[in-house]
């Protein structure tokens, strides 16, 4: 689950600061530590009650209440969302796949004040160039370590985890469940129609993954409190691994 850079606990520090200097050449300070590297991060969500959305299923399948919450992350086409459309995001990881140059991109980034993040230095450059040349204060660079290979949200999870925050309840990062193939419909919430690919990895490779994830989360996160929001639906494969009860009602 290495990603391009060196991720090993001992390469990690002196790779990623690298590697980001390279790709991004106005940064300027960063913070590094064993586990991650931040740019432009100045520690608002610390000691906060954190909501994190994903483009799964369950984000329309359950209730959530974002007045709940003293921050809300998101990732991606969440601007395409009918709710989350309307709705004040704090931080949206945002990758290669996403036209920021979309109408509706433009649309939603004039109306809200929410930070973009990058979490893949390998993503095109124009997207950065793009964000950093509009409003580089609301532009934000994030490498981890621990990299997984099953789509964006777990990487919330985990990037939510580095921010300190005293609670996080997640939904909509989900997976598939047995027997789903290529081509299948994805039952993405963000884009409508979408269909899975990622299913090239096979069922056991999620299960095996968001194993490792819970298992690293654990280390990392063990003073925080994470709520799993999908618990017991069928595409949520986190439900494995934990097994938190929910009061949402589903739909």
């Amino acid at each position: 689950m290495l990603g391009p850079i060196d991720r090993s606990e001992a390469g990690f520090p002196s790779a990623v600061e690298a590697a980001l200097r390279r790709c991004y050449p106005f940064i300027d300070k960063l913070d590094t530590t064993s586990e991650y590297s931040f740019y432009n991060y100045g520690g608002e969500f610390a000691n906060k009650r954190l909501l994190v959305i994903g483009g799964g299923p369950t984000t329309d399948a359950f209730d959530w209440d974002p007045a709940n919450y003293d921050g809300i992350i998101t990732c991606n086409h969440f601007f395409l969302h009918p709710r989350l459309n309307n709705l004040k995001v704090d931080l949206a990881a945002i990758s290669p796949e996403v036209d920021v140059t979309r109408p509706e991109f433009i649309e939603y980034y004039r109306r809200y004040d929410t930070k973009f993040l990058i979490n893949n230095h390998d993503v095109k450059d124009h997207v950065v160039d793009v964000l950093h040349n509009v409003d580089p204060s609301r532009l934000t660079i994030m490498e981890n370590r621990f990299r997984v290979k099953i789509g964006q949200g777990p990487h919330l999870i985990i990037l939510a985890t580095f921010f300190n925050p005293l609670s996080i309840d997640f939904i909509g990062i989900d997976g598939y469940p047995p027997g789903t193939k290529i081509g299948d419909d994805a039952c993405h919430t963000f884009e409508k129609g979408k269909r899975a690919s990622g299913t090239r990895h096979s069922y056991q490779t999620y299960v095996d993954q968001f194993g490792q994830l819970w298992q690293y989360l654990s280390e990392v996160g063990k003073h925080i409190t994470y709520r799993n929001l999908g618990y017991g639906h069928p595409y949520n494969v986190s439900s494995q691994f934990i097994n938190v009860r929910v009061s949402n009602r589903e739909r």
